[in-house]
């Protein structure tokens, strides 16, 4: 046995190639494929950054001005024509009930007397903030038509109000006038229809006084007060010639005004107060009384 051992030693003899490698080789080897791998993801994620900043370059050059400029501009609402007490908004969308309805619903809210509150009628609008509501967006929204100068002579952005009057809510319509005497002449011309237009922001006319209680019958219809009473209330009669507008001056500002119902004060009217350049319309004389002070008591813009 001892002989065929250094039989086979000396014919074949071992050499470094025969030898398996070593722990230590064995871990060299596995440290420079890793580092070729990682060197792999360097360099692929270098290539992807430089294409992604190709891309981006190339976007900005091209695409987003266009982007920007289909974005709708922002419309914010007018500054305030003289000092409110609060400020609501109304939002205007496609599922909103139709403005004349959401108009009436804010102005039947009960208000501090004396009180101003400025609302903001806003128009929801995609992919932008809302909208202040135009003049021309205002009136085709509540269906009437005015002069077409009357639009040439004012700024295009009202602002409206609610006065805590002491008989009730009343309401107004402020605008910014470019051309005075245009507006003037304006307003003249729509005096006939103007009232029927703004019907809706009239508030309810007050009820009739309380009957006096009485046995005695009404002549006419055979019944007594207590049984009048019961009755439905008669719709008021016509009147074949509708009351006109008529002048009326406060603090040497004139305004016109048309009652709803005469005696009492409500209806529409409206006033030029040239020093602020601003056209008031609303829907009774002591709510354009009190418009005019606050403009009196505001500083000068």
């Amino acid at each position: 046995m001892a002989g065929d051992m250094q039989r086979v030693l000396t014919e074949k003899k071992p050499t470094l190639l025969a030898r398996p490698p070593r722990p230590r080789e064995r871990l060299g080897a596995t440290a420079s494929d890793r580092w070729t791998e990682q060197k792999f993801k360097v360099t692929a994620m270098a290539l992807l950054g430089v294409i992604a900043l190709l891309i981006t370059a190339w976007f900005w050059r091209s695409e987003l001005p266009a982007l920007v400029e289909n974005l709708p501009q922002p419309v914010p609402p007018p500054g305030s024509a003289f000092f409110f007490n609060a400020t609501e908004t109304l939002l205007l969308s496609s599922s909103s009930p139709p403005l004349p309805a959401l108009l009436a619903g804010r102005i039947a809210i009960p208000r501090a007397p004396g009180s101003f509150t400025r609302l903001l009628i806003e128009v929801e609008r995609l992919r932008a903030d809302p909208a202040a509501l135009s003049a021309r967006g205002f009136f085709d929204a509540i269906g009437i038509e005015p002069p077409p100068q009357f639009l040439d002579a004012i700024e295009p952005l009202p602002q409206w109000f609610i006065y805590g009057g002491a008989d009730g809510r009343d309401a107004g319509i402020i605008f910014v006038v470019k051309n005075g005497p245009a507006a003037a002449e304006a307003l003249a011309a729509w005096e006939p229809t103007i009232r029927s237009d703004f019907a809706f922001m009239i508030p309810t006319a007050p009820p009739p006084p309380p009957l006096i209680a009485t046995t005695t019958p009404d002549a006419a219809t055979g019944t007594t007060s207590d049984e009048r009473a019961l009755l439905p209330p008669a719709a008021p009669s016509a009147d074949p010639v509708p009351p006109r507008f008529k002048s009326q001056s406060y603090r040497n500002i004139e305004f016109r005004f048309r009652e709803l119902i005469s005696g009492h004060d409500q209806g529409w009217g409206y006033l030029y107060f040239p020093a602020r350049r601003r056209i008031i319309m609303g829907t009774s004389t002591a709510a354009l009384r009190a418009a005019i002070d606050r403009l009196f008591e505001s500083p000068n813009p």
